[in-house]
């Protein structure tokens, strides 16, 4: 997992966070305990590569994020 530390009015904020895709094909961040579903706009502006996350499945991706390819 990869760590995040960011400063806040009332101190620091500090955890890990992770990027996977889920079974049902949407890639996913996770930080601490909460999940947020990716867009496609958002995994581009990060510029995440998908095919180095683990168990990557294309035509999962492909599906849930209704592509024409």
């Amino acid at each position: 997992m990869n760590r995040f530390e960011y400063e806040t009015d009332n101190g620091w904020v500090v955890g890990y966070f992770d990027i996977y895709q889920a079974r049902n094909g949407f890639i996913y961040l996770v930080m601490g305990n909460n999940f947020t579903k990716l867009t496609l706009g958002q995994i581009e502006q990060l510029n995440i590569n998908c095919y180095s996350l683990k168990d990557y499945d294309h035509d999962d991706f492909v599906k849930a994020y209704n592509l024409p390819f």
